[in-house]
């Protein structure tokens, strides 16, 4: 289900970032910045195919994990 996706993927970035925060001379911060940056590019591409197919700006919003 892609709400359990999403729900899922907003509550490990605000795990990272909360061990990072923690630990912030840990590997935890480097986790937290890489996971922070594949979740933008993949907001980028779900960005990107939503115009292609015409979706309205609602519809492509649902698809976006933000924190």
């Amino acid at each position: 289900d892609v709400y359990k996706r999403q729900a899922l993927d907003a509550a490990l970035l605000e795990y990272s970032d909360t061990l990072s925060s923690i630990y912030p001379t840990s590997v935890s911060a480097v986790l937290s910045y890489i996971l922070a940056k594949e979740r933008e590019v993949e907001n980028i591409r779900a960005i990107a195919r939503g115009r292609e197919v015409g979706l309205d700006e609602n519809e492509i919003e649902e698809e976006l994990v933000v924190l």
